[in-house]
């Protein structure tokens, strides 16, 4: 298995611990106009063309928290850094499924799924992760926060 560190030019990894602590990273590397890298579980850090300006290595493992899991409401919510096989344990517990392949389903994360939206055979029947995300709360490049979508499929009463 290739590593980060072999595959990006990282200066630094940083693992933060809560969204305050991605903000203040972010907006340090933005003030020092230096690249921040992603990195989750490793399994698609191949993707794409390779940088070769050095940076930062954002680590999400440390953000691997079940926010919430209304399970009524067929949704939950997670940090990006959970991994597939770690909220396919979450939603079996309550006898739901996410219908989605997922090759090294231990190391890959929700994040990283979404970011590069990669599938199987069944999203023939069942559709990608896409069609399965209902809002996202992020942080962009400078360390601003902002959230798109909803936490239900229908958010309005009647």
């Amino acid at each position: 298995m290739t590593t980060a560190t072999e595959l990006l030019p990282l200066t630094e990894t940083i693992a933060p611990a809560n969204e305050a602590e991605v903000i203040a990273l972010l907006r340090r590397a933005h003030d020092g106009r230096m690249p921040v890298y992603p990195i989750g579980g490793g399994t698609a850090l191949g993707y794409g063309l390779r940088p070769s300006q050095p940076g930062l290595g954002l680590s999400t493992a440390g953000l691997n928290r079940l926010i919430a899991h209304p399970a009524d409401d067929l949704t939950v919510t997670v940090e990006a850094g959970m991994t597939i096989a770690a909220l396919a344990k979450t939603l079996t517990a309550r006898e739901q499924w996410l219908p989605i392949d997922v090759s090294h389903a231990g190391r890959a994360t929700v994040g990283g799924l979404v970011a590069t939206n990669a599938q199987g055979p069944r999203r023939y029947a069942y559709g990608s992760i896409r069609d399965y995300l209902l809002g996202c709360r992020a942080v962009d490049g400078r360390g601003h926060v902002f959230s798109s979508g909803g936490k239900v499929v229908k958010n309005a009463a009647g």
